[in-house]
């Protein structure tokens, strides 16, 4: 048995579902995740050396960087089988990586040697200092690769890239991150949800005001996966809000999906939770949500089962985020998301 807003108004969205999380956990400063997820790549565990005329250095000692965005390409789709140690070959084979003169060795790349092998991978990433926005996009399910320097936490003692991403983790409240470090000698920090006030302490050259540390990362879609989004944001609104979409409104939520700006399991609870679905739908039964539910995550009618489980959820109380959460975390929507080539992600 799988137990699996329409309103653009992103940052009130925002607030309005991190107030029904506990106030204990609101106030953690860091709580470490359950469980590693298969794309997570740790750079200690690359160790060949790679060499240049100059001298060389492997991923595992300067190659944060690249094992930042082969887990952005493994997570958004785009290189599902990405590798560091191929990733860092190539940067430095076009000149990204930076030459330390003084220690005679390759670091890492810089924001825009980032850009570019993401560029190469199908992806875009566009540089931020915004912190607000950072929040919102991480919400959204949006992945980010964070330059980090010295500071509070102790991601490093010179520079260092970490990515952020919050599509694995349940219930984050807003303003939150899933801290995933590919550092060998930090491993804990694998999912750590961190305040995102709290890790913008250590951002790299906090002095500048103008520099950007944060990358978002966007998937770059081809036509079929845009058909595929297009064809699933249709379903949501004729199951859902029984109307069929404008062209406007199938066209905005389907490019939020294909660029991985929003995660599919964040968009159906839009759906579910916004003013249109509430107004029109105020006296629906349990049981016709249950099934708009099954409908709309799974593409199917409910099992009886499954539509008595979660209809008398409904009835005892339990509101429909939660059991939107609940659903969007089960094996059956994450399979189905993985063959629409969309994010299934976390609400």
């Amino acid at each position: 048995m799988a137990k699996t807003k329409l309103s653009i108004r992103v940052l009130s969205l925002t607030l309005a579902v991190s107030s029904i999380l506990t106030a204990g956990f609101l106030r953690a400063s860091r709580v470490q995740a359950d469980s590693t997820p298969s794309w997570y790549l740790c750079q200690g565990n690359y160790n060949t050396y790679i060499d240049r005329p100059h001298g060389g250095t492997t991923v595992a000692k300067a190659g944060c960087n690249v094992t930042c965005v082969a887990m952005a390409a493994r997570i958004v789709g785009s290189d599902t089988k990405a590798n560091p140690e191929n990733y860092y070959r190539e940067a430095v084979s076009k000149d990204l990586v930076i030459w330390d003169s003084k220690n005679q060795e390759y670091c890492g790349l810089s924001t825009s040697g980032v850009s570019t092998m993401c560029n190469a991978h199908g992806m875009t990433c566009e540089w931020t200092n915004d912190l607000n926005r950072v929040k919102n996009e991480l919400y959204n399910g949006a992945v980010i690769i964070y330059n980090v320097g010295p500071g509070p936490n102790n991601f490093t003692g010179n520079g260092h890239y970490i990515l952020l991403y919050n599509g694995e983790l349940k219930n984050m409240p807003a303003g939150y991150a899933g801290v995933y470090d590919p550092n060998t000698s930090r491993q804990t920090r694998i999912g750590t949800r961190m305040s995102l006030d709290n890790i913008n302490q250590d951002r790299k050259n906090k002095d500048d005001s103008s520099y950007k540390p944060y990358g978002i990362i966007r998937r770059k879609a081809n036509t079929v996966i845009k058909a595929k989004a297009l064809a699933f944001v249709t379903s949501l609104y004729k199951n859902c809000l029984k109307r069929d979409p404008s062209n406007g409104e199938i066209t905005y939520w389907a490019d939020l999906l294909t660029t991985r700006a929003f995660s599919a399991a964040r968009v159906v609870d839009f759906f579910f939770t916004c003013d249109e679905f509430r107004s029109k739908f105020k006296n629906i039964s349990k049981e016709e949500i249950v099934k708009r539910l099954y409908a709309c995550l799974f593409g199917r009618e409910p099992d009886d089962g499954g539509k008595k489980f979660w209809t008398d959820c409904l009835k005892n109380g339990t509101s429909i985020h939660n059991v939107i959460v609940d659903m969007t975390g089960s094996d059956e929507f994450k399979k189905r998301m993985k063959n629409l080539s969309l994010v299934p992600g976390a609400v």
